[in-house]
Order: C-alpha cells, then structure tokens, then sequence
C-alpha cells in the first residue's frame, strides 16, 4: 500500500538522521554531519545569491545573461539541487544517485526561477523591477521603455519565446 510505503521512506529517513531515542545523530558520512554539510553546501549559494540580488542587482536592466544565470543558480537552483540530493540521502541513495539527483534539482530550479520570472514579468516591469538581461531586450529589439509600459508586440512576443526556449532547455534535461 501506498501509506505503507511512504511511512517506510519516513522511517529510513528518521533511521538515518536519528539514533533510537529520536535524538539526532552526530556522525561523518551520510549521518546528520554529512547530511548539515549537504544542507550547508547548498545554502551558502542561496545566501549570497540572494544577498547579491537583494543589494546590488535587482532589477537593474543593466544586468547581463551572465549575472542572472549566475544569480539564478545561486538564488534558486542551488537550493534545489541541495535538496533533491538530501532526497537521495534520506532515501538511501548511493553517491552516484546524489549526484544525479542533484543536477536534476539544479536543472529544475533553473527552469523554475526563468519560468519564475517570465510569469512575473508585468507585475515586475509594474513594480519597476526587470529581471530579464538587457542584452536580450535589445536582441529582440524590445526597449526597457516599452518593458516598463508593458507594451505587447511582435518584438515582445520574440523577447518571451526566446526566454521560454531558454526555461524549455533546463526542462529538457
């Protein structure tokens, strides 16, 4: 059943983080100390994705293709690719499942903060915020002006497919 076998990857999980009176474990390896290292690992990204976005780069137009996927993967995918690799972890996986857990979560925050942003991008150009490089806008030859007074045209309708293709191929993978 169903509930059965979801109450027995709980109990591996709580197995592997806690000894037998509930109390966490402190061990290397897989235990709550590789485990907070894992947690660690993927948090520290996050945190100064967020710091820098938050200080220096939120919605400047200015920011380039580079900056947002970098802060992208700072922000979002890391965190991801943290936590479905802690699912590997708790679910008994073997190294090589980690890692491909990992890069499976890393590649779903990507595609999720871009599809994030696309959803976003009225209210956002509303509230004076562009999270969409410059350097697209005017590949598709669609201004910041245009962005902000949330124009729709052939040139915006460019600009959101070529955004969509970039969130498809971090889907894709």
């Amino acid at each position: 059943d169903d509930a059965a076998a979801d109450r027995g990857g709980f109990h591996a999980a709580r197995d592997a983080l806690c000894d037998e009176e509930g109390g966490a474990q402190v061990q290397g390896g897989d235990g709550v100390v590789g485990v907070l290292g894992h947690v660690q690992e993927g948090l520290r990204p996050v945190g100064a994705g967020v710091v820098d976005q938050d200080m220096e780069r939120i919605g400047r137009i200015d920011i380039t293709e580079a900056d947002s996927m970098e802060l992208i993967d700072r922000k979002t995918a890391s965190l991801f690719a943290a936590c479905t690799r802690l699912g590997a972890i708790a679910g008994g996986g073997s190294e090589a499942d980690q890692l491909v857990l990992g890069e499976f979560g890393w590649n779903l925050g990507m595609a999720f903060q871009l599809t994030n942003i696309l959803r976003d991008v009225g209210t956002d150009a509303a509230q004076n915020r562009i999270y969409l490089p410059l350097e697209d806008l005017k590949a598709c030859k669609y201004s910041e002006k245009a962005l902000r007074q949330q124009t729709y045209s052939p040139e915006f309708q460019k600009l959101m497919q070529y955004e969509a293709a970039r969130a498809r191929q971090y889907y894709d993978k």
